[in-house]
C-alpha cells in the first residue's frame, strides 16, 4: 500500500471554510480529512467551479486522495461544460490531446481547446492550442486561415509563442498569403513581450517591407549589405532564411548557410541553432553529428534553450560525442533552467534510469518531470505522478 501521504507536503493555495471571504486563501500543509475532501464535494456541486478544479488536481496527483483518473476527468467536464470554465476546458483538451485518463481523441481536444478559447476573454494558451492544432493538421484537417484566426487572438492576449508563430505564418509561409502589416503588428507585441528580434523585424519592414523577400534582387543587396558591412544579426538571419527556404541546389543551400554562420559568429545564438538543426538533419548531404554539436554549445552558451536541450541528449546517447552523463546532465540542467520543457524532461530520464557512475536518483527525476510538467510538458505530468507512487511503496 502506499505510504501515508503526510510524509508529502501539500502546498496548495485555495479558499476554504465556510468563513472565508472571496479572495481570501490558505497554505495547506498537511492532507485534508476524508471530511474536507467531502465538504469540497458538497462545495462543488453548488457550482464554485475553482472548488472542482481543486479536486480535480488533487485527483490528479494523488494529494490527500488516491489518483482517480476517470474523477479528474468528471470534474473537468463539468467545470466545463456546466459551469463555463475556460481554464477546465483548456486542462481537458490536454486530457484528449494526449490520451491521459481517457481515450485519446483530437476531435474533442480541438472542440474543448475552441471552447476555451471562446468562454475565457484572458485565457491565451486555449485560443493557441487550437492555432497549432490547425496549423500542424495535428489530428485535424491542416487550416492556415484557421491557424491565423486562433494564433492571432492568443497574441492579442499576449501569448508571446503565438506572436512568433502568426507573424511567421503571414511573413515566409509559401502556401498563405503574406501581409505585411500583420506581421508588423503581431512583431510588435512580440517584442512588447521582451523578443529583440521581433523588434528588429518589425522596425525593418516598416523601413522596407520589401526586404524579407528572398528573391528580389534589391531585398538581397540591401539584407547582404547590413549583414555584412554593418554586422545586422537580424538582416543576416532574414537573408539565410530567405535564401535557404527557397533554394532549389545544394550549392544554393550552402550559400544560404553562410549567413547563419554570420549571424553566429556574431553572437547570434538562433545563426548557431539554425546550423545546429542543418547539420544533424543533413540538409546539406549526409548528417554531420560533430558539427552539429559543435553549433549547439555555441547557442547553448548564448542562452539558446533548445540548443542546451539537444546537446545534452547527445551526450546522454553518445550522438557525435562520446557518451558523458555528467556532461548531460549540465547541459540539460542549463535548459531546464532555461524553461525549456524538453530538457527538463530528459534530465528526468537521466536521474530515472542512471548510468555507470551517475546514480539513479528518483526524487530528483520527480523533481525534473514536475518541472517538464510545469512547462506544458504533459509526458512529465504522468511520469512524475507514476514514478511517485512507486516511490511511495
Amino acid at each position: 500500500m502506499m505510504k501515508t501521504i503526510a510524509a508529502l507536503l501539500l502546498v496548495l493555495s485555495f479558499t476554504i471554510g465556510a468563513g472565508a471571504q472571496d479572495g481570501d486563501t490558505i497554505t495547506v500543509d498537511t492532507p485534508l480529512s476524508s471530511e474536507e475532501i467531502a465538504q469540497l464535494h458538497t462545495r462543488c456541486d453548488r457550482n464554485e467551479v475553482q472548488v472542482c478544479l481543486f479536486l480535480a488536481t488533487l485527483y490528479e496527483k494523488g494529494k490527500s486522495v488516491e489518483i482517480d483518473l476517470p474523477r479528474m476527468i468528471e470534474l473537468l467536464e463539468k467545470s466545463c461544460s456546466l459551469f463555463g470554465s475556460g481554464r477546465a476546458c483548456n486542462r481537458l483538451a490536454g486530457k484528449y490531446r494526449n490520451g491521459e485518463g481517457i481515450e485519446e481523441d483530437k476531435d474533442k481536444a480541438l472542440i474543448y481547446y475552441i471552447r476555451s478559447c471562446d468562454m475565457d476573454a484572458e485565457n491565451a494558451i486555449g485560443c493557441a492550442n487550437a492555432g497549432y492544432m490547425y496549423l500542424y493538421g495535428e489530428g485535424v484537417i491542416k487550416n492556415l486561415f484557421d491557424a491565423a484566426f486562433y494564433l492571432e487572438k492568443a497574441c492579442e492576449r499576449r501569448q508571446v509563442f503565438a506572436c512568433d508563430s502568426v507573424a511567421e505564418l503571414y511573413n515566409i509561409n509559401k502556401d498563405f498569403e503574406r501581409n505585411v502589416d500583420k506581421v508588423i503588428k503581431y512583431s510588435k507585441i512580440a517584442c512588447e513581450l521582451g523578443r529583440d528580434l521581433s523588434c528588429d523585424l518589425a522596425a525593418a519592414l516598416e523601413e522596407n517591407p520589401a526586404e524579407i523577400y528572398g528573391n528580389a534582387k534589391t531585398a538581397v543587396k540591401i539584407l547582404n549589405s547590413k549583414c555584412m558591412e554593418q554586422r545586422h544579426v537580424f538582416s543576416c538571419l532574414a537573408l539565410g532564411n530567405a535564401l535557404y527556404t527557397q533554394a532549389k541546389t545544394q550549392e544554393e543551400k550552402q550559400i544560404a548557410v553562410k549567413y547563419f554562420d554570420f549571424a553566429c559568429g556574431f553572437s547570434e545564438k538562433l545563426g548557431c541553432a539554425y546550423l545546429g538543426h542543418i547539420y544533424r538533419e543533413g540538409s546539406l548531404g549526409e548528417k554531420n553529428y560533430e558539427q552539429s554539436n559543435k553549433y549547439y554549445e555555441k547557442a547553448c552558451s548564448f542562452g539558446e534553450s533548445s540548443s542546451c536541450t539537444n546537446l545534452g541528449t547527445a551526450y546522454a546517447t553518445g550522438v557525435g560525442v562520446a557518451k558523458d552523463f555528467f556532461k548531460a546532465q549540465e547541459f540539460l540542467d542549463k535548459a531546464c533552467t532555461l524553461k525549456d520543457g524538453l530538457g527538463c524532461l530528459n534530465l528526468g530520464h537521466a536521474y530515472k534510469i542512471g548510468h555507470n557512475d551517475f546514480s539513479r536518483n528518483a526524487e530528483l527525476a520527480v523533481k525534473y518531470y514536475e518541472k517538464a510538467c510545469a512547462l506544458d510538458k504533459e509526458e512529465g505530468c504522468s511520469l512524475a505522478r507514476q514514478l511517485k507512487q512507486v516511490i511511495a511503496f
